[in-house]
C-alpha cells in the first residue's frame, strides 16, 4: 500500500492584521516547545487522482480512479525522553480518527477504536513505534497513526544558525525523506527553504516558511516522482510549530520512468496551545508510559472476519487462506498455523495426537519425546511433541480450541531448548484466540 506524504494529504489560513517585524534581524527557528505544554492539533487531508494498476497476470494495466480523505483531533504532550531510546517520545489523547480511502471499486474505511484512544509514540530513527497503556492496537490503527508523525520531521527543517527573512537553505536528504515518505532519493532531488517573513498576530511572533522541490527517488511501490509546495509556521516566543500545510502532485512511474498516473493531495494541521488541559502531570503520573511486552500486544481481528486474538509484536501475519492464518516469528525462530473448524469437526486431543504423529512419521521424523495432554481450561487442551526433522531438533506445540461459535487446532514450531521463550507466547495466543462468529460449513 502506497505510504507517500499524499496519502496524508481544506485552504491556507493567514495571518491577519499583520505588521513587519524587526526587519532583517536574523533569529533562531526552533520547535522545542516546554514540555508543560498541551497542544491540541486538528488536521484535514484530501487526495484524488488516477493510477494504473495491474488486475489480472500477463494483461496491460488499467486506469482506476483513487481518492481519500482523513480528519483527526487529539489534545497532545511532549515527553521527556533517553536519547538512547528514542529521539522523540509524546502522549496523545484523541478525540477523532477517521480515514476513508478508495482505489477503483475498494473502499476503505478505518477508524482508531474509542477504547485505544489514549496513545504514546515514539520516534527512533525512521521507526515509528506507537502504542496505548490501555490496550492492545491492529496493525491498521498502527499504520493509521504513525503517518501522521510529520512534527518531528518538520522540526528539522529549521537551521541550527540564526536565519533572517529571505534566507534560503537546502533541507538535508534525512528529514527530505521523512516528509516526503519516499525511501532513497535520486541524485539531484531535493527540497528548498525559504524563511519568508516575520510577522506579528496580536502578541505573537510568527516566521512563516516555505519549502519546495522536486524529488525523483523509490517508495516502497517502486519509483516515484513528486512536486512538493509547504508552508511552515513557528511560533518564535513559544518555540513551537503552529500551522503546516502541504500541497503535492505524485507522479507514480514504471520502471522505463514513465509516468502510470498522477496523485494530488493536501494537507493541513494546526496547532494551538491548550488552556483547559486532560493530559495534566497527575493523569501522567498513573499511566505506564514506556514500552513493555504487554502495552505492546497487537490485536488481530481483521484477517478472517469472525476471528480474534493477541500476540506480541515479534510476531507477523502470514498468509490467511480459507480456514487458515500463519504467524512468522520476526527472528525466523519459529511459525504457527492456525485451522478454523466447525464445532462438530474438532477433533478430540487423543486423535488429534495420533494424527500429529503419523504426520510427523511420514515425513521420516523422529519423535524424542512424547509430551502428555493437558487441559488448560474448558475450552483449551495442549501437548506438544519434541522432534529431530532434517538433523534439527525441534519442540512443536499442539493446541485444541472448542468454543461455542465453533473451533481451532494451533500448531506451532520452535527449537527445543526455546531460549527465547517462544512457548510461552503460543500459549498467549491460543489463550486470547476468540471465535466471534458461528463458523459454518461453507468456506
Amino acid at each position: 500500500m502506497r505510504r507517500t506524504i499524499l496519502l496524508l494529504l481544506p485552504a491556507l489560513i493567514f495571518f491577519t492584521s499583520i505588521l513587519p517585524l524587526r526587519g532583517q534581524e536574523p533569529i533562531l527557528l526552533l520547535e522545542k516547545p516546554d514540555t508543560k505544554l498541551e497542544f491540541h492539533i486538528e488536521a484535514d487531508s484530501t487526495s484524488s487522482g488516477e493510477i494504473l494498476v495491474p488486475l489480472e497476470e500477463g494483461k496491460p494495466p488499467v486506469k482506476q480512479l483513487i481518492s481519500g480523505a482523513a480528519r483527526y483531533v487529539y489534545n497532545e504532550r511532549i515527553l521527556p525522553v533517553d536519547p538512547k531510546a528514542a529521539e522523540v517520545r509524546t502522549i496523545r489523547l484523541y478525540s477523532k480518527y477517521d480515514l476513508k480511502r478508495s482505489i477503483g471499486d475498494v473502499r476503505q474505511e478505518i477508524s482508531l477504536r474509542p477504547e485505544v484512544k489514549r496513545l504514546v509514540l515514539l520516534k527512533k530513527g525512521t521507526a515509528k513505534i506507537p502504542f496505548s497503556p490501555d490496550g492492545p492496537l491492529s496493525w491498521g490503527e498502527i499504520d493509521l497513526v504513525r503517518r501522521d508523525l510529520l512534527l518531528p520531521a518538520f522540526a528539522q527543517v529549521c537551521p541550527t544558525t540564526p536565519v533572517k527573512p529571505g534566507d534560503t537553505w537546502t533541507v538535508d536528504e534525512k528529514t527530505t525523506l521523512e516528509i516526503s515518505g519516499l525511501m532513497e532519493l535520486n541524485k539531484g532531488s531535493q527540497l528548498t527553504a525559504k524563511f519568508e517573513n516575520l510577522v506579528r498576530s496580536g502578541t505573537k511572533e510568527i516566521a512563516t516558511l516555505s519549502i519546495k522541490g522536486t524529488l525523483l527517488g523509490q517508495n516502497e511501490d517502486g519509483p516515484s516522482q513528486q512536486k512538493l509546495d509547504i508552508v511552515l509556521s513557528i511560533d518564535v516566543n513559544k518555540r513551537f510549530i503552529n500551522f503546516i500545510e502541504i500541497k503535492g502532485i505524485e507522479n507514480p512511474l514504471d520502471d522505463k520512468g514513465k509516468s502510470q498516473g498522477t496523485i494530488e493531495g493536501k494537507f493541513t494541521l494546526t496547532r494551538t496551545i491548550e488552556n483547559s488541559p486532560i493530559l495534566p502531570d497527575e493523569k501522567l503520573s498513573l499511566l505506564k508510559l514506556e514500552p513493555d511486552d504487554e502495552n505492546t500486544l497487537l490485536l488481530s481481528e481483521d484477517e478472517i472476519p469472525g476471528i480474534r486474538f493477541i500476540h506480541s509484536r515479534r510476531w507477523r501475519l502470514g498468509r490467511t487462506t480459507g480456514r487458515q492464518i500463519t504467524l512468522d516469528e520476526l527472528g525466523g525462530r519459529g511459525g504457527i498455523l492456525l485451522t478454523l473448524e466447525t464445532a462438530d469437526r474438532v477433533p478430540t486431543a487423543r486423535a488429534f495426537l495420533e494424527e500429529a504423529k503419523k504426520e510427523l512419521q511420514d515425513r521420516k521424523a523422529k519423535i524424542l519425546l512424547e509430551g502428555k495432554i493437558e487441559k488448560i481450561n474448558d475450552q483449551l487442551e495442549r501437548f506438544t511433541l519434541d522432534t529431530e526433522i532434517s538433523d534439527r531438533k525441534i519442540r512443536l506445540h499442539y493446541y485444541l480450541i472448542r468454543q461455542a461459535n465453533g473451533g481451532a487446532t494451533l500448531v506451532a514450531s520452535c527449537s527445543s531448548d526455546d531460549k527465547t521463550g517462544l512457548g510461552a507466547e503460543v500459549e498467549k495466543i491460543a489463550k486470547s484466540f476468540t471465535i466471534t462468529k458461528k463458523i459454518t460449513g461453507k468456506k
